[in-house]
């Protein structure tokens, strides 16, 4: 079977939409153009424990041609990372190239769940983790390695919400938009574009 040329790159790296009034937060314009086949990853994730009863509406948008009214919605704008989330500092630095998060306390981190771990330096440097093993109240350890260096200000939540979009072949250019009309929480949201180019 022919091998398929991959690429992922970042339309939207982890970035704050912030409670209070009406928070919006637009990616980067991708260019899909030369692609096989595209699709948005989007992954909205809640780091505040008070209740969020409507989350992030997520919209992506396509365009056939270069001018702004081009633009379309391209599914429906979707609710996403509705709930309260779970908290738990990082109690003993974690360092990049390892798996496991030291915290005081494991309660309703669970194997087999995902969780955000917030950076409390840059926004950027946040990733999600898929929870492979729970020490009681010691710690939690990753599938895989952190790509970040996780300070003791750094916090896990448990709310991370994730959805793929396929991207029809005609679009030509990607967009995602963010919004947070709740007053209740905010939300750490990232896209990326996933692409192949090529089939040998």
């Amino acid at each position: 079977m022919a091998d398929a040329l991959k690429a992922n790159s970042v339309l939207l790296d982890w970035t704050d939409v912030l409670q209070g009034g009406v928070s919006l937060e637009v990616s980067a314009v991708g260019d899909v153009s030369t692609t096989l086949a595209t699709g948005v990853a989007v992954v909205v994730a809640s780091h505040s424990v008070s209740a969020n009863e409507l989350g992030v509406l997520v919209a992506v948008e396509g365009r056939v041609g270069p001018n702004d009214e081009d633009w379309k919605s391209l599914y429906p704008p979707l609710r996403m990372g509705a709930g309260t989330a779970l908290s738990e500092a990082v109690s003993i630095e974690a360092t990049t190239g390892q798996p496991t998060i030291a915290v005081a306390s494991t309660t309703g981190f669970v194997v087999g769940s995902k969780a955000l771990v917030h950076n409390g330096v840059a926004d950027v440097d946040s990733e999600i983790i898929l929870i492979d093993v729970v020490n009681v109240n010691t710690s939690l350890v990753a599938l895989n390695n952190l790509k970040n260096t996780q300070q003791t200000s750094a916090i896990l939540y448990n709310l991370v919400a994730e959805k793929y979009f396929p991207i029809p072949d005609e679009i030509s250019n990607v967009r995602v938009w963010f919004l947070n009309d709740d007053g209740n929480a905010d939300m750490l949201v990232r896209a990326d574009i996933a692409q192949i180019s090529s089939i040998g």
